[in-house]
């Protein structure tokens, strides 16, 4: 377990999240400033048990293979809970127990959150990957469900006790040459649920233990005879800095000194909304599919759209060609490749493809999964 020293920063509310325990009383002599450790490492077979992901600098939990549960801020064009999302195919989802890199295809906006003039402010998301995803060896995770006087609650009690996850930093600043640290690495620690809502509750700093910035959307699990297997609870939102480094260059996680306490989301009101959602699995192969096109700017002369394709065991030599406008079908690649590309003609690819822009009409762009020329599949993608 790494020691590292911190001193004093940051006040106001900010997204974050990391688990920390302050050592004995420093020794007279040594330095006075306590030294704080981060909580329990987190083996890699554990993640992989957990589902446990890292979006960006953000924490998350995969459902099941195609299905992410995080923060709503992770995803968000500036880190604010009621802003817009970012192009779900920039967004990349990484595992430490997974070799591979899966991309967002879409974004379930929960119903409270995205029906019209709502405030869109509970912190809450999930994210389909569809077929770019991270592959068949994450366990599939529960929600918490009990029933209590009769009736099906997914609200913790201040008599539970949860096991939250992050990746965030595992230090606080001490001073204006050592800043927070340790991001990147998943850690636990125990805490009693408080402030419990219907749809929110708060993790207190205890023991010394406490939340801090990077683990936004890590899963706080209950735990059951001290093991983490009672489902999860919620997703960590939002953190209150005790302090921050006087003189410091930014109110940044980089720079806080300790954190009061920790707002999770509460997975109780989405329990239906979840459960119907994750349900959803990609097409079998043959497939084709595709993802929103995605405009970078107005004057940019073309979209983006990502690509995903596999012709199966059956289809070997499989092709992908492209109807624009109802023209006829050219290979797809050659639009913005050499006809020949070897991606014209792959039994199983994926790949962001450039779209010429049409200016003044909308323009469509069927795509074909072909072998011998049989259309195996198609999907259709238009830009404005």
């Amino acid at each position: 377990m790494n020691l590292d020293s911190f001193g004093s920063r940051f006040a106001a509310i900010v997204f974050c999240l990391t688990f920390l325990v302050v050592s004995p009383a420093a020794v007279v002599g040594q330095d006075v400033q306590p030294r704080v450790a981060a909580g329990a490492g987190v083996t890699v077979q554990t993640q992989q048990a957990l589902g446990l992901v890292a979006i960006g600098d953000c924490s998350g939990t995969l459902l099941n293979q195609y299905w992410v549960l995080t923060a709503r801020h992770c995803v968000t064009v500036d880190a604010k809970v009621d802003s817009a999302f970012h192009p779900p195919n920039l967004i990349r989802i990484t595992a430490a127990w997974s070799p591979q890199t899966a991309i967002v295809s879409r974004f379930h906006d929960f119903n409270i959150n995205s029906a019209p003039g709502s405030a869109r402010n509970l912190d809450i998301v999930l994210l389909y990957l569809g077929n770019t995803n991270l592959g068949e060896t994450a366990a599939s995770q529960k929600m918490f469900v009990v029933t209590r006087d009769g009736k099906i609650s997914g609200r913790p009690k201040e008599t539970d006790t949860v096991m939250q996850y992050g990746r965030g930093f595992s230090t606080f600043a001490k001073d204006l040459s050592t800043p927070s640290g340790g991001k990147g690495r998943y850690r636990s620690a125990v805490f009693k649920p408080s402030a419990i809502s219907e749809t929110h509750y708060n993790l207190k700093m205890t023991d010394g233990q406490s939340g801090h910035g990077g683990d936004s959307g890590g899963p706080s699990v209950v735990t059951v005879y001290g093991q983490p297997n009672g489902g999860i609870a919620g997703v960590q939102s939002t953190c209150e800095a005790s302090g921050h480094i006087t003189g410091a260059p930014s109110k940044t996680w980089d720079w806080a000194t300790g954190i009061n306490y920790c707002t999770y989301v509460s997975t109780e009101p989405f329990l239906s909304e979840i459960a119907a959602a994750i349900k959803e699995a990609p097409l079998k192969t043959p497939f084709i599919t595709a993802s929103q096109a995605i405009i970078l700017s107005p004057t940019h002369s073309f979209a983006e759209v990502y690509l995903g394709w596999e012709g199966g065991p059956e289809h070997p030599n499989v092709e992908v060609w492209v109807s624009i406008n109802n023209a006829p079908e050219i290979p797809a690649f050659s639009i913005d490749f050499a006809q020949g590309s070897p991606l014209w003609k792959q039994p199983k690819a994926a790949g962001t493809h450039k779209l010429p822009r049409h200016s003044g009409h909308i323009g469509t762009y069927k795509y074909v999964l072909k072998a011998a020329g049989k259309t195996l599949s198609t999907v259709v993608v238009v830009v404005p």
